[in-house]
């Protein structure tokens, strides 16, 4: 709800906002990405892939590979392909095939084709990986909430990782 809130307003400085919505702010769902309302950003569509990414985890494609190829899956969203070009999972959404101003690191990092976690990591600053991150709070103990913080924030490191990888350390 409050990506879908947020989202027509992201990119706006405080004194737009209290222009386009009053000094109360956001107060109502307002039209964002062509929709009269509740449109959600790249945020919201990759928390919805790395969900499903931990779904389709086995001990065969672990926690990492799973959401890395969920995360690729997101990325042919961002128009690098079509529904119908879709796995079957969430892909396969017409709702979720839409570019939703995804962060440039981001997208050079899954554009890239650099196998899981052999990338380094650069500097950058977004926000991103936290917002959809909320899904690996629930990997180590099904159904309930994580048994063992320590293992899923590790989790989320390394998700962290996948999108956020690009220029070396040592040339920045």
């Amino acid at each position: 709800m409050g990506d879908a809130l947020g989202a027509p307003v992201e990119f706006l400085s405080l004194g737009e906002i209290h222009s386009k919505c009053g000094s109360d702010g956001v107060t109502e769902m307002l039209p964002a990405f062509g929709l009269d309302g509740g449109g959600i950003t790249d945020d919201t569509q990759m928390t919805l892939f790395a969900a499903e990414g931990l779904i389709h985890a086995t001990a065969v494609e672990g926690a990492a590979d799973s959401v890395h190829a969920a995360f690729l899956r997101w990325y042919q969203t961002q128009g690098r392909g079509s529904p119908d070009s879709g796995t079957g999972g969430l892909d396969r959404q017409n709702w979720l095939w839409a570019s939703r101003a995804p962060g440039l690191t981001c997208m050079n990092s899954l554009g890239s084709g650099d196998p899981v976690g052999t990338a380094a990591i650069n500097y950058s600053k977004g926000c991103g990986t936290v917002m959809r991150s909320a899904p690996f709070g629930f990997t180590s103990a099904p159904m309930t909430l994580a048994a063992e913080p320590e293992l899923a924030y590790d989790k989320g490191l390394f998700s962290e990782a996948l999108t956020r990888a690009g220029e070396s350390l040592a040339g920045n």
